[in-house]
């Protein structure tokens, strides 16, 4: 073997990255990054939190109204969620109404999650803890106000923190109207249950 064989370079069959793709490649890396950059940034700017507060008034005493509410086996028959999936599944636990009572629900269109009712006070306030699962948390409030008509003015608040979380503060600029659609339909649901005539006897 010569020593110009010993010196020849090893072929990997691979061709060396012309001048013109490097300098591309270059350009697509700052563009990708100052995207990423950008992105972080913006983040900060966006509301790290949604709060949506949705009012109706229902023709119903405020009595009727609050066990409609507090009673979480009920909620099926005016929550948005129960209107859209049938066949969404639930689960109960603690006391059947009131502070400490639990509803879980499981479903291929809603998700999944859980309501817990911390605070009651009859007649007029609920507070409820959500649970979300991995999408996150947060709280509902329902406050009730009785008219001299003998009427009942519902205002329910739904109010979530995205605290640090840049991806959560972008999917607030979706979930915003979502809530807001949510609020609206299950207060008139609730409305329209309560409002309903009884039914007659046979």
């Amino acid at each position: 073997m010569t020593e110009s064989q010993h010196q020849a370079p090893l072929r990997t069959g691979k061709r060396p990255l012309s001048p013109g793709t490097r300098k591309a490649l270059g350009i697509l890396f700052w563009i990708v990054s100052a995207g990423v950059t950008l992105f972080v940034a913006a983040g900060f700017f966006l509301p790290r939190s949604v709060e949506v507060r949705r009012e109706i008034q229902i023709q119903a005493p405020v009595e009727k109204v609050f066990a409609a509410i507090e009673t979480l086996k009920r909620w099926p028959e005016w929550g948005p969620w129960f209107k859209r999936d049938r066949f969404i599944e639930t689960a109960f636990e603690g006391p059947e109404a009131g502070q400490g009572s639990i509803l879980k629900w499981k479903s291929k269109t809603e998700g999944e999650g859980q309501l817990k009712i911390i605070a009651a006070s009859p007649g007029r306030t609920l507070r409820l803890a959500v649970d979300f699962g991995q999408a996150g948390d947060a709280n509902c409030a329902f406050d009730l106000q009785a008219t001299p008509a003998g009427e009942t003015v519902v205002s329910w608040t739904f109010n979530t923190d995205f605290g640090q979380n840049m991806a959560r503060r972008y999917f607030g600029l979706l979930l915003k109207p979502a809530v807001e659609r949510d609020l609206d339909e299950g207060l008139s649901e609730l409305k329209a249950l309560l409002e309903a005539p009884p039914i007659a006897k046979p």
